[in-house]
Parts: structure tokens; C-alpha cells; sequence
């Protein structure tokens, strides 16, 4: 049961999305149903069972046409966050401190399509849900075609027709419009304990590690490693259990800041001499100052 709790917890996000996924679809689908039906009585034709109405074009092209636009939103936010810049967004990496910090990475210790494998698999996605929304688009294009007599068109020439672009084009100006509002919202504006927000005591114009040490929000977490020894991956996996998230890149690239842009505290390293310290404890015990 202690198991059964603790992965519950563990992915509580994802099972509250599924979810509200599983709740809507099901939702969306008896409410086009009705929707179907009222028209199929409008242009007098005989009324369809629900699972009937589950195969037909009208319901699943409204799945795939929102499925490939949403799936681009996310894509495009992904690829184009790895070299656009976006001052003061939380997500928002400055590409010229990008490219300095991947001098380090040995080549060839991840593959390409590992490297970009989230890029990868949101192409993926995106290609098939636009194929399922040209076919399925076709289909219920047909539906509404035949019932004023016109011939049915094929999925090429639904997929060149201003049909298809006008209403793909809708989704996606609304999700580059969503995602564009996101991201300056997220600027100037705060949710507290959400780490898709900066903390609410950052600055608008920096990213949360980069505030500096002065600021209300450096709540710090100080640590002193030898020289350019690296802070141990166990030690700042631990951290996570504080809500405090490391950056890789940043703490093997022996930065000030190794705290992630989404951490609740700026995790900072402070470099000492510790051999000089100790031999000068070591000279004032002594007494040989």
C-alpha cells in the first residue's frame, strides 16, 4: 500500500493530466455526438448510435487537428528555446552562455538522436497526427459534401484545399499565441511554489540563477569544493527532496551558479584555498605568526 502511495505521489502530475485528458475526450465525444445528430436531422437523415459516431470523420479529425497543433506548440517551444533568447523568461537560456558551457561536453558522449531525442519524438508526434488530420479531415469533409450532393474529394486534395489550411491554420495561430503569452507573461508575473514560475521575489530581467548575490532572491545554498572539483551528482540529487534542482551542464562546467533555472534557491559555489587556510590555522596555533 506504502508503494502504491508513493507512486501515486510520484507522478501525481501526469495522472491529474491523463485524467483531465480521458475526462474531456469522453466529454468532447458525447457532446459531437448530439451535435451530429442534430445536424443529420436538419438535413433529414437518420440519426447514428454513439458508437457509430466514434468512427465518423467529424469526431476523429476534431481530435487529431487539436492533437497536431498542440503537439507543435510544445515542439516549437522546445527546439526554438535551445537557440532563441528570451530575456527574463524563467525557460530561457542566453545562447552565447550556452555555447560556452557546451565546450566542455566530450564529443560523442551522447549520440545525436539522444541529444535531441525529445525534439525527435515531438516531430514524430507532430507528423503523425497531421497525417491523421488530413485523413480523418478528408473523411469528414466528405460527410458535409454529401449532404448537399458534391462529390467527395481524396485526402491530397483535402490537404491542398483552403478547407484544410483554413481551419489547421486556426489551431495553430492560437497555440503560437498561447505559447508566446507564456512565455512574457512569465516575465513579469509570478505563481508561487509553481516551478514553471521564477520565484516571486526574482527580478523581471534575469533568469533565476542569474540573480546576483545581493538580490532578495539569492536565497543561497553555499559550497566549497576543492579547486575544480565537481559537486558529487549523489549530493545534488539529494537536494531535489528540498525542491532544490541542479544543473549539469552548469556544475560540471565549474560555474558560480549550478542551481537549475527551476529551483526554488540559488545553489552557489564558493571556491576556496583550503590548503592555504590550513596552513595558516595551522602557523597562528603554532605561534609562528
Amino acid at each position: 500500500m506504502r508503494k502504491l502511495v508513493h507512486a501515486i505521489t510520484d507522478n501525481s502530475l501526469s495522472i491529474v493530466l491523463f485524467t483531465l485528458f480521458v475526462i474531456c475526450i469522453v466529454g468532447d465525444s458525447f457532446a459531437g455526438w448530439r451535435l451530429q445528430n442534430e445536424t443529420l436531422a436538419a438535413h433529414r437523415h437518420a440519426s447514428i448510435s454513439y458508437r457509430h459516431f466514434l468512427s465518423t470523420g467529424a469526431f476523429l479529425d476534431g481530435l487529431a487537428s487539436n492533437w497536431q497543433a498542440a503537439v507543435l506548440q510544445l515542439g516549437s517551444l522546445v527546439l526554438f528555446t535551445s537557440f532563441l533568447y528570451q530575456r527574463g523568461a524563467p525557460h530561457s537560456l542566453d545562447p552565447r552562455k550556452a555555447k560556452h558551457k557546451q565546450r566542455w561536453l566530450k564529443a560523442g558522449r551522447f549520440t545525436w538522436s539522444y541529444r535531441h531525442s525529445l525534439v525527435l519524438a515531438f516531430l514524430l508526434l507532430f507528423l503523425v497526427s497531421l497525417a491523421l488530420h488530413v485523413v480523418f479531415g478528408a473523411t469528414a469533409y466528405n460527410e458535409e459534401r454529401s449532404f448537399t450532393g458534391h462529390p467527395p474529394f481524396s485526402a491530397w486534395a483535402f490537404m491542398l484545399s483552403s478547407k484544410f489550411w483554413s481551419t489547421t491554420l486556426q489551431t495553430w495561430q492560437a497555440e503560437y499565441l498561447a505559447i508566446a503569452l507564456y512565455v512574457v507573461l512569465t516575465i513579469f508575473l509570478r505563481q508561487q511554489d509553481s516551478p514553471e514560475s521564477k520565484p516571486v521575489e526574482s527580478q523581471n530581467n534575469t533568469r533565476p540563477a542569474e540573480a546576483p548575490l545581493s538580490s532578495p532572491s539569492a536565497r543561497s545554498l553555499t559550497m566549497c569544493p576543492k579547486r575544480k572539483v565537481v559537486v558529487p551528482e549523489s549530493f545534488c540529487n539529494g537536494l531535489r527532496l528540498h525542491g532544490i534542482e541542479s544543473e549539469e551542464m552548469n556544475n560540471a562546467a565549474n560555474e558560480g551558479v549550478i542551481s537549475a533555472a527551476g529551483s526554488r534557491v540559488a545553489v552557489r559555489v564558493i571556491r576556496t584555498d583550503e590548503e592555504s587556510m590550513i596552513a595558516k590555522t595551522l602557523r597562528s596555533v603554532l605561534g609562528l605568526e
